[in-house]
């Protein structure tokens, strides 16, 4: 570590402020993220970071908004990444529902391991193509399990998933009326299997779940319905983003997503990273996209991430 880099870790760690340990990287990001603005920087056509999250390796697919985040700044959703790495510790249970590439999946592997486990789902066969070697260059095959299945509420149906290559953040279930895509994107698509977690639970046996971790572009109601022993039982912190325009174009909205998991007794909160604060949050956010942090027990969550609860602004 050099000088520069050992000081900051110090301040870092005496302010309480985890952005400043980073500082000289995220500024040299930031530098090529203004060249490439401008045209003067062009990313690799195969990315692939070495740095993510410390020392991973991370392939990423060309293009999109994930790819440019990670390859500038190291991170997708600081608060949300930063919520795991404060979280989860050895031996917990992970699902990851909408692994894309594997950059949560990631982060958890590399925090439960080497007696835990993370269970991730992409449906997506080229997506699917990347999240494999990120699992195994970091070896963690032992921790990792990955599954290309779409989550949904039954097991064992055939769904069209519209993809879209530039961007496959925003692959997702297709309506099976769409022919082209919006916005100038090049729509291609692909059928894939489902599975509910309540039945891939009970068959590959798991006995604990810590975390669930849901972002499915719309989807994220039908994971709920699948999952119903799965949040009654295990009762795991959630991640789970509210996109209410991709929720109400496969027919539910963010209010019904909220209240399908307030019944299961959960309540949410924003993380914030700097003043360590979990804020509740008093309903979804209608015509927003949001991801919250998601328990049944806000106090126990809180006491264990040595957070402090604060109510609603």
């Amino acid at each position: 570590m050099s000088l520069i880099g050992y000081c900051l870790d110090k301040v870092s760690r005496l302010t309480g402020n985890p952005d400043l340990a980073n500082l000289p990287i995220r500024c040299y990001g930031r530098v090529l993220q203004i060249l490439h603005a401008l045209g003067c920087y062009r990313l690799p056509k195969a990315p692939v970071c070495r740095s993510f999250d410390g020392n991973a390796i991370i392939h990423l697919a060309p293009g999109g908004h994930l790819t440019e985040r990670i390859w500038f700044l190291g991170y997708l959703e600081y608060d949300e990444e930063y919520f795991l790495r404060v979280y989860l510790k050895p031996g917990m249970t992970v699902v990851d529902v909408g692994a894309n590439v594997g950059h949560i999946t990631l982060i958890c592997a590399r925090r439960v391991r080497p007696n835990g486990a993370v269970h991730c789902f992409e449906p997506v066969l080229e997506t699917f193509a990347l999240l494999l070697p990120n699992i195994r260059e970091n070896g963690l095959e032992s921790v990792v399990r990955a599954n290309r299945l779409a989550v949904a509420a039954k097991t064992g149906e055939l769904v069209r998933m519209d993809c879209f290559p530039a961007h496959s953040g925003l692959n997702r279930l297709s309506l099976q009326r769409e022919t082209e895509a919006a916005e100038g994107w090049s729509l291609s698509a692909a059928e894939v299997r489902t599975v509910a977690l309540d039945d891939y639970v009970r068959e590959s046996a798991i006995s604990r779940i810590d975390l669930l971790k849901i972002d499915v572009e719309g989807a994220e109601m039908l994971v709920v319905s699948g999952a119903s022993q799965v949040l009654e039982r295990y009762k795991p912190a959630l991640l789970c983003e509210f996109n209410d325009p991709a929720l109400v174009r496969l027919g539910s909205s963010s209010r019904d997503l909220w209240d399908a998991l307030v019944r299961f007794r959960y309540t949410f909160w924003r993380y914030n990273h700097r003043a360590r604060t979990l804020r509740a949050e008093s309903g979804p956010c209608p015509g927003g996209v949001v991801t919250l942090v998601g328990t049944p027990d806000a106090e126990r969550l809180a006491a264990s991430m040595g957070a402090r609860l604060l109510p609603a602004p």
